[in-house]
């Protein structure tokens, strides 16, 4: 299926599906200054793709289709909710149709490319299935389930230009929030366009403990108290470490044995 619209940002094609390639989110540009998308594949695997050549069809898939050889023996193999019984005599242009057996009870015919791909996985009751879970909570295409899908792309995908200041550096969505049922249950409505999700601390995890909604005012504010307190630490810090330094002088030339944790220093100084 394919989108076109002049008038749609990238943020509107946040669960679009193009082919065989849903888009996730958007990951930056490459080195050309096209814009990337991260897509998950129906068989299963996430890609990087540009943009453009996704909406144009050009990209189908996240490779998966180059090389699938239709002379293949599928019969007994399962694919998703589908078991190949037989090779089917209906023409399909030049590919090869299998007789299937969804575990709904009902038969349907698949050629070997969307079998193998992953293109079709039950007689269409997965979709129906799948719908319905997107109804309960009717939320695919709003900002928050936007804050949500964004969030755990930086944590979860390496791939994301943002990776390297949160799960680069150990930052964690928790296992409840994996869901967005409890995200959106756990956050409630985002307040508006100018709150964004903040951690508390910054250092910590995505969890309910640590998030809160904040405008871009306040997590400024936030990150200067967390500067000054900064600043502040290191002055006590370096105040103590002149007194140290004093303490550890002062036996030395008095000749009195310091504890164990400061004979490194005794040594310093005495080189010195």
């Amino acid at each position: 299926m394919l989108c076109s619209s002049a008038s749609m940002n990238n943020n509107d094609f946040l669960g679009k599906r193009f082919e065989m390639l849903t888009v996730l989110e958007e990951n930056g540009k490459n080195k050309h200054g096209k814009s990337l998308w991260w897509c998950k594949c129906d068989c299963g695997k996430e890609t990087n793709a540009v943009a453009s050549e996704v909406k144009s069809g050009h990209t189908k898939s996240c490779g998966c289709l180059a090389g699938i050889k239709n002379t293949h023996n599928l019969s007994g193999k399962r694919f998703g909710r589908l078991i190949v019984l037989e090779k089917s005599k209906e023409p399909y242009k030049n590919h090869i149709k299998w007789v299937c057996k969804c575990d709904c009870g009902k038969t349907k015919s698949v050629s070997s490319i969307c079998l193998v791909s992953g293109t079709t996985k039950s007689c269409g009751c997965l979709r129906h299935d799948t719908n319905l879970r997107k109804i309960a909570h009717g939320k695919s295409r709003t900002s928050i389930y936007w804050v949500w899908s964004t969030m755990k792309g930086r944590c979860q995908n390496p791939s994301n230009k943002s990776y390297k200041h949160y799960g680069g550096r150990g930052i964690k969505v928790c296992e409840s929030w994996s869901k967005f049922e409890n995200f959106l249950k756990d956050m409630g409505e985002r307040p508006s366009e100018k709150y964004s999700l903040e951690r508390i601390d910054n250092d910590g995890d995505y969890c309910p403990e640590n998030c809160k909604w904040a405008t871009k005012a306040e997590q400024i504010a936030n990150r200067r108290t967390s500067l000054s307190k900064v600043m502040e630490l290191k002055a006590k810090s370096e105040k103590l470490e002149k007194q140290v330094a004093l303490l550890v002088a002062l036996c030395v030339l008095n000749k009195i044995k310091l504890p164990d944790p400061f004979s490194l220093t005794s040594k310093t100084v005495q080189l010195k």
